[in-house]
């Protein structure tokens, strides 16, 4: 009867101890992941994290999609200028531009365009920003190129 009374206590003590770390399992908000395809091919190696910041280069003429594993917000900044709203093109002084297709809380799309060949590659900053957890934010720098 010790025995068990003993077993029993330390069940009980092992219980609250689960309880207080999160029970030993995923105890935070899954991670957000961002994978990248372009020109309907996925990149290969390329999956960014929150917390990160990763290039990304699109040749001119190609698409550009980025999948969300969790619901985020998308913010585009052009030249460091946030650009509100979805549907916007940017254009580069060059001639190449980057036209939104779909904005949902899982994708980001986008086509280039270009007409004429640009000096420098044109760059977007993309952020992305988990619905769930808004401490969990995500950077791409797209480079449109020739």
């Amino acid at each position: 009867m010790l025995m068990t009374l003993r077993k029993f206590a330390t069940l009980v003590a092992v219980a609250f101890l689960l309880v207080a770390c999160g029970g030993g399992g995923d105890s935070g908000t899954p991670l957000v992941e961002i994978n990248a395809i372009v020109g309907g091919r996925p990149v290969p190696g390329f999956a960014t994290f929150p917390g990160t910041r990763q290039a990304l280069f699109v040749p001119v003429g190609l698409s550009l999609e980025l999948d969300a594993t969790r619901p985020v917000a998308w913010s585009v900044l052009v030249n460091g200028t946030l650009v509100p709203g979805r549907g916007n093109s940017y254009t580069s002084a060059g001639g190449t531009t980057v036209q939104e297709i779909v904005v949902t809380n899982a994708q980001y799309v986008v086509n280039t365009f270009g007409f004429a060949p640009g000096p420098t590659p044109f760059g977007i900053t993309i952020v992305a920003t988990s619905l769930e957890d808004p401490g969990q934010v995500t950077t791409i720098d797209v480079f449109v190129t020739n």
